[in-house]
C-alpha cells in the first residue's frame, strides 16, 4: 500500500482548522462582539455558505485518510473529524433557534 503524502494530510488539517476558526468567529460575533461594519458583513456572508458546504467534505476526506494512512497523523485527523462534527452541530443548532 502506498504511503499517504504528509503534505496532503497537513493541507486537509489546515483547511479544517481554518473553517473551524471561522465558525468560532461567527459564533462569537453573533453572540458577544456584534461587529456592525458593512464590509465585514459582506465578506462574512460571501464566505459563510462555502464554509458550511466544505465541512461535510472535510469530514469525508479526513475519514478517507484516517483509514489510508499509517503514520502519526491519525490522531490529528480524528481530532479534525471530531471538531468538524461539533462545528456542524453548533451551526445547525444556531439556525434551529
Amino acid at each position: 500500500m502506498k504511503q499517504t503524502s504528509t503534505t496532503t494530510i497537513q493541507i486537509a488539517l489546515y483547511i479544517s482548522l481554518g473553517t473551524i476558526l471561522y465558525l468560532v468567529y461567527t459564533y462569537l460575533n453573533y453572540h458577544y462582539f456584534k461587529f456592525d461594519a458593512v464590509i465585514l458583513g459582506v465578506v462574512h456572508e460571501m464566505v459563510m455558505i462555502p464554509i458550511l458546504l466544505l465541512q461535510p467534505v472535510l469530514i469525508i476526506v479526513s475519514l478517507f485518510y484516517i483509514f489510508k494512512t499509517t503514520n502519526k497523523y491519525k490522531i490529528l485527523l480524528a481530532m479534525s473529524i471530531f471538531a468538524n462534527i461539533i462545528a456542524i452541530g453548533s451551526v445547525i443548532t444556531e439556525f434551529a433557534n
